[in-house]
């Protein structure tokens, strides 16, 4: 007779926080979104030389003026266990690139943490190093250091200059740049109770490497303690790829598909990728890959004032032909989608045949799905009681999305969302 299969183990439980962050990761191989935790963190601010960190920028990306970094040292449990590691998190601000909570993002040009959390930021996010470092808090406040391969990196000091406040949170938007060398863009959420600092020292050692070099302070501002902080990191989606799976590329195609001829359009007017479609229209309107350029002052002024407004524009691209001269409407992207200051270029031709606008369009807008189906109603003329009824809901659902859309859109009366979305249906 068969003997029978022994019995499983038992599982461990993690009554408390603390099982959870000396706990072992699940798996070899962890995905995000992470859920972390972070112990004695120094969190402080400071203004550094920005020519010398732009070499360490990727395109597209510049910073605030002065230039600001930022810099978290602690300990961090990141992961499927929430597995500890000490761990430091330089980085700069980054202008024109909206972050939930201001206009700013931040990239972190690199970082240390020991070997598994090093190989796990590197992996999905940033530049990270191998290294160790350390935190030691006294009763005026925490000295903390970090090294690399047994060579210091860098040491400071931050002195308390409050009591603890009430619970803080913030969501900030943070780039790095992934062991793809993948551009991506992640949303990282924190709360927990801080601690005013005066951010008494801040020194890099004379032989850092170039991008630590980069960080060395001419100003110190403030510092914040978190005796202990929870996090989230979502999933880093792409900011700019290359190749066909561009993100930009896809939008392109997507509007392609619905026989809509359109270009994306640097700060300076150069194109940076169209369809097949756009490519054609600039093509008889002899309009190359070059920045975009329109024949008399008042017209290159408008198309100018277009590119540099937040709301876009409208201007008339004349053709070689005699033609009637298309209709570019441009719209600024979101610089996830196509870096900061570009815009897409909707190309109407006032000769080919009519097509009705779509709730697609208007959430390439900005718009998500209900709003865009009010704005479609609305704009195609109907008052918001007949929108109301075609959508089955209530008129002041209708008057109340009109607001948030008007906000959107940088609108203010209806006949303006009449316009658009006739220009949209070119």
């Amino acid at each position: 007779m068969d003997s029978p299969p022994p019995s499983p183990g038992p599982r461990k439980q993690r009554a408390s926080l603390q099982d959870t962050i000396s706990a072992p990761l699940y798996t070899p191989a962890p995905e995000p979104p992470f859920t972390f935790a972070m112990h004695d963190v120094v969190y402080m601010s400071f203004a550094i030389d920005g020519a010398a960190m732009a070499p360490f920028l990727p395109p597209g990306l510049r910073m605030v003026s002065p230039a600001l970094a930022q810099m978290a040292v602690g300990r961090v449990g990141a992961g499927w266990g929430l597995t500890n590691y000490p761990a430091v998190f330089p980085c700069v601000v980054i202008e024109d690139f909206p972050s939930p909570d201001t206009a700013e993002a931040a990239f972190l040009p690199t970082g240390l943490s020991s070997s598994a959390g090093a190989a796990l930021i590197r992996r999905h996010f940033a530049a990270h190093e191998d290294g160790t470092c350390t935190t030691q808090v006294d009763t005026a406040g925490i000295t903390f250091s970090a090294s690399r391969a047994g060579r210091p990196l860098l040491e400071g000091r931050a002195i308390f200059a409050g009591e603890p406040e009430d619970q803080v949170a913030s969501i900030d938007r943070y780039l790095g740049v992934n062991d793809q060398g993948v551009l991506v863009s992640s949303l990282i959420s924190l709360a927990g109770r801080s601690r005013a600092m005066r951010l008494e020292r801040l020194e890099i050692a004379p032989d850092a490497p170039p991008v630590w070099q980069a960080l060395r302070p001419l100003a110190l501002h403030w510092a914040i303690h978190f005796p202990e902080v929870m996090g989230n990191w979502s999933v880093p989606e792409p900011v700019l790829r290359d190749g066909s799976a561009s993100i930009r590329q896809v939008m392109l195609d997507t509007l392609g598909s619905r026989g809509r001829a359109c270009a994306v359009l640097g700060p300076d007017g150069a194109v940076l990728q169209a369809n097949a479609q756009g490519r054609r229209l600039m093509a008889a309107a002899g309009m190359g890959d070059g920045p975009l350029r329109l024949s008399g002052r008042a017209a290159q002024q408008a198309l100018d004032r277009a590119l540099a407004s937040p709301s876009g524009g409208q201007v008339l691209l004349p053709r070689p032909d005699g033609a009637a001269p298309l209709v570019v409407h441009l719209t600024r992207l979101d610089a996830a989608i196509a870096g900061p200051g570009a815009c897409l270029a909707l190309f109407i031709d006032p000769a080919a045949p009519r097509a009705d606008a779509n709730t697609d369009l208007l959430q390439l807008l900005g718009l998500t799905p209900a709003e865009a189906r009010v704005a479609a109603a609305v704009g195609a003329g109907l008052p918001p009681r007949e929108a109301a009824l075609r959508l089955q809901v209530t008129e002041g659902t209708v008057r109340s999305t009109l607001k948030v859309v008007f906000d959107k859109l940088a609108l203010s009366r209806q006949v303006d969302l009449v316009q658009l979305v006739a220009r949209l249906s070119g």
